[in-house]
C-alpha cells in the first residue's frame, strides 16, 4: 500500500507489472490484448508498463485505444534506475513477462530475486526456471486467452501464497554470491587446464 501511495496508484484493484525495455519480442501487445478479459474478471485492474520504449510507442497507444483500456494502463516510459526498481515491484501483485521469443530474461530473474509471482511464456530457458520456481506460471507465447487465465489465477492465489511463505532457497538460486562462486570455479578450472 505504501509503494502504491508513493506512485499515486489505487489500492483497491490488482496491479500487474510489465517491466523493462519495450520491444516487440517482449509481447506487450499480447498482454494488452489479454487485459480486457482480466479486467472483466476483477471489475478493474491496473497494468503498469515501466521501461523505455525502443519500438514505436504510437502503435501501442493505438492498441490501448482500440481495446478501450486507457483507464487500466499506466505507462512510465523511461529508464528506471536501480534505486527505484523495488518500489515498482512492491506496488504490484504480479510480474507479467509475455515474451514471444527469448533465450533468457533478466527481468524474470529479478522477479525471482524479489520472490515475486510471475506469469511468463514457455520460451528459451524460462521453461527450466519454472520447474524450480513455485511462483512461476508458464503459458504458450501469443496465447492471449491462456495469458489472461494465468493472470487471473495468480492474482486470486496471491492472498493465499505470499512471498514470505516461499522457502528461502528460492532467493539464493539467483544470488550474486552463487554467481561469483561459479565464476571462480570456472576460472580455477581454466587456469589448472593451461598450467
Amino acid at each position: 500500500d505504501e509503494a502504491r501511495k508513493r506512485l499515486g496508484l489505487p489500492t483497491d484493484v490488482p496491479v500487474l507489472l510489465f517491466f523493462g525495455i519495450v520491444r516487440a519480442y517482449k509481447g506487450l501487445a499480447d498482454l494488452f490484448a489479454a487485459l480486457p478479459a482480466v479486467r472483466d474478471n476483477f471489475g478493474g485492474v491496473l497494468l503498469l508498463v515501466v521501461g523505455e520504449f525502443w519500438d514505436d510507442k504510437s502503435a501501442y497507444l493505438e492498441q490501448i485505444a482500440s481495446l478501450h483500456i486507457e483507464d487500466s494502463v499506466i505507462i512510465e516510459d523511461r529508464y528506471i534506475p536501480n534505486e527505484e526498481v523495488a518500489l515498482y515491484f512492491s506496488a504490484a501483485d504480479l510480474l507479467v513477462a509475455p515474451y514471444r521469443e527469448v533465450t533468457g530474461s533478466a527481468v524474470v530473474q529479478m522477479g525471482i530475486g524479489f520472490r515475486f509471482p510471475i506469469v511468463t511464456t514457455r520460451v528459451g530457458s524460462l521453461a527450466e526456471l519454472a520447474d524450480k520456481e513455485p511462483l512461476i506460471t508458464l503459458v504458450e507465447p501469443g496465447d492471449g486467452e491462456a495469458l489472461a487465465r494465468a493472470i487471473v489465477r495468480h492474482v486470486q492465489r496471491r492472498s493465499e501464497v505470499l512471498p514470505e511463505t516461499i522457502p528461502e532457497q528460492r532467493q539464493q538460486s539467483v544470488a550474486w554470491s552463487d554467481l561469483v562462486e561459479k565464476l571462480e570455479e570456472s576460472l580455477l578450472a581454466c587456469r589448472n587446464k593451461f598450467l
